[in-house]
């Protein structure tokens, strides 16, 4: 996904039932909302099991506001683009770290609570 793919997304457009999250809208450089580039970049896309958990456990602390984003700010506005890619740098460090410390002894349910509260501190 494009970063102001993410920085648009919303709540209703992922599917958690279907695993599976809908390219609706954009966020541009200046957080206004409109559609993607183009017609071929609306499209679904396939979640795996752990990001739809992931999700899950993220929709109950997921700052509220008026435009039900997935990835707001903490006042539940449109999240600047450098934000997004510090954000998402960070976790892919946790994504790693997480991969690590799973095995059949972790489980994915087990580590999930912690990664979560790494999350909520970046």
């Amino acid at each position: 996904m494009r970063t102001s793919e993410l920085r648009g997304l919303t709540w209703e457009a992922v599917d958690l039932e279907r695993q599976v999250l809908t390219v609706r809208q954009r966020a541009d450089r200046w957080n206004t909302i409109g559609l993607p580039k183009s017609d071929p970049t609306r499209r679904e896309i396939p979640l795996a099991p752990i990001v739809v958990n992931t999700l899950r456990a993220w929709k109950l602390p997921c700052p509220n506001g008026e435009l039900n984003l997935v990835f707001p700010t903490g006042e539940g506005n449109v999240e600047r683009h450098a934000n997004i890619h510090k954000k998402i740098s960070d976790e892919a460090d946790i994504f790693i770290l997480f991969s690590r410390q799973a095995s059949p002894c972790r489980p994915p349910e087990r580590i999930l609570p912690s990664i979560l509260d790494q999350l909520r501190k970046l």
